[in-house]
C-alpha cells in the first residue's frame, strides 16, 4: 500500500487527471440534485437541503443508496457514485422520488 501511495504522490500527471475527474464528477452529482432542492457540493460529495429530507432518505435507502441524514437540519449529504451503474442507480430513484 505504501509503494502504491509513493506512486501515485510522484505521478503528477495522474494527479492532474483524477482532479479533474473528481471535479467533473462533483458537478455532475450538483446538477442531479440541484432539481430537488438547494445543493452545495464539492469534488467528493454534494449536501442538499430538502425539506422532506428524513423522507427522501429512507426513500434512497430503500433502493440501496446510502445518504447521510442530518436530522437537526433538513439535509442529506450524498457520495459520489462509484460506476455508472450507481449514476443511473441514483438518479432513477431521484425519479422515482419526484413522480406523484
Amino acid at each position: 500500500a505504501r509503494a502504491v501511495a509513493r506512486m501515485a504522490l510522484a505521478d503528477r500527471d495522474w494527479q492532474a487527471a483524477t482532479r479533474c475527474e473528481l471535479l467533473a464528477a462533483g458537478a455532475r452529482l450538483g446538477e442531479l440534485l440541484a432539481a430537488y432542492g438547494e445543493v452545495r457540493s464539492t469534488p467528493l460529495f454534494a449536501t442538499l437541503t430538502h425539506a422532506d429530507a428524513a423522507a427522501l432518505h429512507a426513500h434512497l435507502a430503500r433502493r440501496g443508496i446510502l445518504t447521510r441524514l442530518f436530522e437537526q437540519q433538513p439535509l442529506l449529504r450524498f457520495g459520489l457514485p462509484a460506476s455508472e451503474g450507481e449514476w443511473k442507480r441514483l438518479a432513477d430513484a431521484l425519479g422515482d422520488w419526484s413522480k406523484p
